[in-house]
This record gives C-alpha cells, structure tokens and sequence, in this order.
C-alpha cells in the first residue's frame, strides 16, 4: 500500500490544518491513486477538536477506501525538547487523550512518536553524570509512553530527528537493548539519518522487523528537507530493496513539503517513482 505523511496534509492546509480540511481532501487523495494516509495531531490544543470530530474522519475515510496508517503525535515533540521538559511530566496526559481518540481508528496500529532536536545549556558543563541522568530520563519516559500505548492494543514507534539526545540508529538500538521487550518500533524517516550523514540504505538491515513505518523523503544529504524521492541524494533503489529484503509489509508512505499548486504534480511523480521500484524488486 502506497499512502501519505501528514506533509500532504501540511503542505495543502499549513500545520493549522483541522480535521474537516483533512476529511475535505480525501476525495482529492484517493483521485491520485494512494490508499492511505497518516493521522497527524500538531498542537495540543488541537485535541479536544479531534475527540469532537474523530469518528467523522474515521466515516469519510471509510466511504474514501481510505486506511489510517499511523498516528502521529507531533504534539509530543515538547516532552523532550529540552532538559526541563524531559524531567517534566509533559505529554503524560495529552497522550491519554490522544490514545482516546484513537478509538475512533479500530486500525490505526501504530503511534508514532517524534523525538526532536535536544537543546541543554551549555554554560553548564555536559559531564558524564549529567549525560548519564538525561539518558536514563529519556529511557524511562520512553518506557512509560510504550507502556501506555501498548495498554489499548496499539505499537509504539519513534521518529529520530537529527540531533536528538536519542541520538540516530546507534543511539535507537542502545535504547532497545536498554529496554529489551518494552522497546518501542522505528518509523523510518528516510530524511533524518540521511541528513544526519548516517548510511540510510543499511538501516532496513540493521533494524529489521523493528521498522513500523515510513516516511518516504529526500534531501540533498546536508540538511533535513522533505523532497520528493528522486529530487535528493538518497540511493532509493539500495533503500527500497533493503526495506523488502527484511521484510517489511507496512504502507509505503511518502512525505514531501510543498506549495499548495504543486500537491497534486509532487504527490503524484512520487508515488509512480515509489511504486515502479516496489514493484521492480518484487
């Protein structure tokens, strides 16, 4: 299945967007021959909105032959942005909503967590004990964000920015073996360890059944853009051949940033560029 990062949604709506302007572009999206999309909350205020209007999503999707692939909670971007948040209880109970939204999304699987860009003062030495403590904060919070997660029948997964305390794919595995069965999943932003001068091709082999998710990206390798695949530097075919070697069968979904005008033309070169080489390995 072939479908669309909340940037779609972005890219018509600015990050404002609503969930009636979601349900208004559905028809639009399923005109371009994508089968999914990804469910994205961006400001916390926004979620009393989405308990309101959820169930309506949920009925147009349906009438659309649309899937929900994903729940991204952007929101939760703040719970680790900084040491002050991270030692905070911030996103403890706007997850809680957010997972009673999701009720409204019987197949929604997965929630998708953004780990962001750390910001720590530096006036303040970054000693061992003091990196050690952020760490084990970090864990921790983790653990407790799965926990919950995994209480509604739903996978936890996150999307590593560059610069985040996490670190990249070296820094995720750490936390899996940290965690051992409470590790939570990878979605695979193809854009972010590019951009963070990682070897994006070798991540299906290293993380394997570990990848939930997709977002589908391209970059010139020097900064975290969301291009069209094709328009950047990243091997697309290594990537794609990687991904179906370690057998992954989740939705293959794409995310660019782009005027309004250019939706349609953007959305549509990706999707046959995607779909042509799928099916060239297959």
């Amino acid at each position: 299945m072939i479908g669309v990062s909340p940037a779609y949604f972005f890219s018509l709506f600015t990050t404002d967007f609503s969930v009636p302007n979601i349900i208004s572009s559905l028809s639009g999206l399923r005109k371009l021959g994508f089968e999914g999309f990804q469910l994205e909350i961006y400001y916390p205020q926004q979620l009393p909105l989405w308990l309101r209007d959820a169930r309506d999503l949920q009925a147009a999707a349906s009438d659309q032959g649309l899937r929900t692939t994903q729940m991204v909670a952007h929101f939760l971007l703040a719970a680790f942005e900084n040491e002050n948040s991270l030692f905070s209880e911030s996103g403890k109970e706007d997850l809680k909503t957010l997972l009673e939204i999701l009720e409204a999304f019987p197949h929604c699987g997965v929630v998708s967590v953004p780990i962001t860009a750390f910001s720590w003062d530096s006036s303040v030495p970054m000693t061992g004990e003091r990196y050690r403590r952020l760490w084990d904060r970090l864990v921790e919070k983790i653990r407790v964000m799965g926990r919950e997660v995994r209480s509604v029948g739903r996978k936890m997964a996150l999307e590593i920015a560059p610069l985040a305390l996490l670190g990249g794919t070296d820094g995720y595995l750490r936390l899996c073996s940290e965690l051992d069965g409470e590790a939570p999943g990878y979605n695979f932003d193809t854009g972010h360890p590019w951009s963070a001068k990682e070897d994006v091709a070798l991540i299906p082999a290293r993380l394997g059944d570990k990848i939930l998710g997709t977002h589908l990206k391209d970059n010139l390798g020097t900064e975290d853009l969301a291009l069209r695949p094709g328009k950047g530097t990243i091997p697309w075919d290594a990537v794609i051949e990687g991904l179906l070697a370690s057998g992954y069968s989740g939705s293959w979904d794409i995310e660019i940033f782009c005027p309004a005008v250019e939706v349609e033309s953007e959305y549509t070169s990706a999707r046959k560029f995607i779909l042509h080489r799928i099916g060239r390995k297959l």
